[in-house]
């Protein structure tokens, strides 16, 4: 067969036994998978060759195919703190041993006992099995060795792969720590993921080229560091000004003598401490390793030694300041400052500071372009100047990023004079600002097309083919929603886009990851529905962009003094207060979803119904009569978040359509249930796919169209329905046999999907 198709067996190594499996209690191998290539293949890759890989967990062997020799890198890398250390044994006295030193001198350094502890560790690392990479090396040897045997042993198999399983958890748990993603959760075996995740960081982070400053490319280490160097030289040189007192004339002091007392007072251990705990556990090592994780897990082994290093600054050198230590003394002062931030800091400053938004200098900027270009009186008076920070040691502008946005009854003779005084070329007006689009001028999909595009390239990066079910609804839910959250907080999106941005994401969850088209099991108004109702949480983009559009209507209403506040007054509610705004003539973007939702929102505040008061029975009710203020009825604070916001949404939906399914309580416990069961997330999705009948048995296709035969393909006597296929067949009841699960006595007629 081989030799009429002109093909031949590529190079192998490894046991080519690829199949093993128990027939009528006889284990038995046999050679089932080979590689082949033609005369074509061969001449492309000369060198190709097969390994045939460990068989775990499958009963078949994976193929790996080589294209050339590939050498291990023999890299030595750098000491860190492995997170799986906690909790080991002898871990703890190791670290007091290194910390405290032999002769316990009180004189040693932080970075000297930090030097002994990795010695320390070091020691008993290597004196350890820990490292899961030899450990699931190990293990797949004894297992490839027991099941090649003619009569092996089946306990000591399922002891091999138990064991094996656990160290593949291991080894989950040290690329989640290396890669650093927060949002997704070791235990759903997305080893891969962030292995691939650290993969993509190498290759974005390496530098492969750098000009100079006459244009020229340099692509060696040494060359490129040059380069560096004379940039930053030149970036912190100071250019010597002088009369540096005059810039600030006629500015009025606002830090007290109390601020300043309270900025400057001692640092106590309570303060060392609470911000120790308060840094990210799993931030990025510093040049010595150590985590945030080490400091907060042993602080009773290196708590004191630290708290007298940091209150003294002592012995902290220029490499030592990119450590945990650094962290914490930034952050004890960022504790410090954020107290009087409000106080100091302009009301122009919109980020940042506690309890004010950078959507606000959006909306102000916005509407200020949009006046200029279409308010006459202004727009022959006025122009905005938008500047670039240089960020160097005594500049502040770069003037060669920065534009000018003249009014549109502006002549050419005062830009020509403007420019010239200013030191500035460019005009600007229509590019972004803050990441969004500066003026709307032209189609509105158009300019905001970059959110769907965003979405996309997040969605199809490469390594997200490698997430399971549970992995990708985390992904939607805590990554992918977020990026248009940003422009969703400001802009009404158009229906359309909201619909490509949901169809998006549909694609993505039914997929898997191929880009080709699935069949989408259960319809997205379900899939928006809580978990509790059968439904997956996700959000209704049209929904969730009015939420959040709510949250800048509740903030432009409850502090109408802040200058957002005061800037939109100005246009839109000039004699009146928000809830009474207009669009007017010819309204902003922004002003226009503003209002909008201000009209939206106006009949869920003003209710002339009233309302039941929102105190459990039998509570203490203070009947002092207070001050009238702003109140949102859906939280229990009375203040309005996005999440009320939206669940209100969803509620009038309900109530607007009557005849809409309700769920019995027997199966919203159902449901209930369902994602509480001690189970990896892949699990619970399937038995939801199940429950949601959105698995591709014979019996669901019939209903998308599919013409087949849906009599069971493994036993031939019932119709192939997702209860035949998991309980009722023979197959399956081999299975649960195996596993020693009775199945009910009364079967499963009559249940779901039967």
């Amino acid at each position: 067969m081989a030799e009429a198709c002109k093909i031949r067996e590529m190079r192998f190594k490894g046991n080519s036994l690829s199949w093993a499996g128990k027939r009528d209690n006889v284990w038995i191998q046999c050679r089932l998978d080979r590689s082949f290539g033609n005369d074509a293949w061969f001449r492309l890759f000369p060198q190709s060759s097969t390994e045939y890989m460990s068989m775990w967990p499958s009963d078949h062997r994976p193929l790996r195919i080589e294209f050339a020799l590939e050498p291990e890198s023999l890299q030595r890398g750098r000491f860190y703190f492995d997170k799986r250390m906690f909790g080991k044994r002898g871990v703890e006295r190791s670290l007091i041993r290194g910390w405290e030193a032999e002769n316990d001198s009180s004189d040693l350094s932080v970075l000297d006992r930090i030097a002994q502890c990795r010695t320390e560790l070091a020691k008993l690392k290597k004196a350890s099995d820990w490292n899961s990479k030899t450990k699931i090396e190990h293990l797949q040897t004894e297992l490839e060795k027991e099941s090649s045997k003619r009569f092996p042993v089946f306990g000591v198999l399922r002891r091999l792969k138990q064991e094996l399983s656990k160290a593949f958890y291991e080894e989950e748990i040290f690329w989640r720590q290396r890669s650093r993603e927060e949002w997704l959760r070791e235990g759903d075996r997305n080893t891969t993921y962030f292995h691939n995740v650290i993969k993509g960081k190498r290759i974005r982070n390496k530098i492969m080229m750098l000009k100079d400053i006459f244009g020229n490319e340099h692509f060696t280490e040494g060359s490129k560091g040059n380069i560096a160097v004379e940039y930053f030289r030149d970036l912190f040189t100071s250019s010597n000004p002088v009369d540096l007192e005059t810039l600030f004339e006629g500015f009025n002091a606002r830090e007290t003598t109390e601020m300043n007392d309270s900025l400057t007072r001692e640092v106590s251990p309570e303060e060392i401490k609470k911000a120790t705990f308060g840094i990210k556990a799993s931030s990025s090592p510093g040049e010595d390793g150590l985590t945030g994780f080490f400091y907060q897990k042993y602080w009773h082994v290196v708590g004191p030694k630290l708290i007298q290093d940091v209150q003294e600054m002592k012995d902290m050198r220029p490499i030592s300041l990119c450590t945990v230590q650094y962290k914490i003394i930034s952050r004890i002062m960022c504790n410090r400052l954020k107290l009087i931030l409000l106080e100091i800091i302009s009301e122009t400053q919109g980020t940042f500071v506690g309890g004010r938004l950078i959507t606000d200098n959006v909306i102000i900027a916005h509407e200020l372009v949009h006046g200029l270009g279409t308010n006459e009186k202004i727009g022959s008076q006025s122009m905005a100047v938008k500047t670039d920070m240089l960020k160097a040691y005594d500049r502040l502008i770069n003037k060669a990023k920065s534009s000018i946005i003249f009014g549109k009854g502006i002549g050419d003779k005062t830009k020509a004079d403007v420019k010239l005084a200013l030191g500035i070329d460019k005009e600007g007006g229509e590019g972004t600002y803050l990441g969004l689009p500066g003026c709307f001028k032209g189609s509105k999909r158009d300019l905001l097309s970059f959110i769907k595009e965003k979405l996309e390239g997040g969605l199809q990066g490469w390594y997200s083919k490698t997430l399971s079910q549970g992995a990708k609804e985390v992904l939607l839910k805590s990554v992918a929603l977020a990026l248009p959250f940003y422009a969703m907080s400001v802009f009404r999106l158009p229906k359309d886009l909201c619909a490509k941005i949901t169809s998006a994401i549909v694609e993505y969850w039914w997929s898997s990851g191929d880009k080709k088209r699935k069949i989408s099991w259960v319809a997205w108004q379900k899939l928006c529905k809580p978990k509790e109702q059968g439904g997956l949480g996700f959000h209704d983009i049209g929904k969730f962009n009015q939420a959040l559009l709510g949250k800048q209507a509740w903030r432009i209403w409850n502090n109408p003094d802040s200058l957002v506040a005061k800037v939109l007054k100005g246009k839109y509610f000039r004699r009146g207060n928000f809830l009474e705004c207009g669009l007017g003539s010819r309204p902003s973007f922004v002003g226009e979803a503003s209002c909008m939702v201000e009209s939206s929102y106006n009949k869920w505040i003003i209710d002339t119904i009233p309302r039941p008061p929102m105190y459990k029975a039998n509570s203490v009710v203070n009947l002092a009569l207070k001050e009238d203020s702003v109140r949102w009825g859906f939280s229990k604070d009375g203040s309005y978040n996005t999440r009320s916001g939206y669940k209100l949404l969803e509620a009038l939906t309900d109530f607007n359509h009557p005849q809409a399914r309700v769920l019995p309580p027997i199966e919203k416990q159902l449901w209930k249930n369902l994602w509480k069961i001690k189970a990896p997330p892949k699990i619970k999705h399937f038995i939801w796919r199940a429950l949601s009948g959105a698995l591709a048995i014979k019996e669901r296709l019939t209903t998308r169209g599919i013409q087949i035969d849906t009599t069971c393909s493994n036993c031939s006597r019932e119709s192939e329905s997702i209860c035949h296929m998991l309980f009722v067949c023979e197959k399956a009841k081999e299975v649960w046999d195996l596993a020693n699960i009775s199945l009910p006595q009364t079967g499963f007629q009559g249940t779901l999907y039967s």
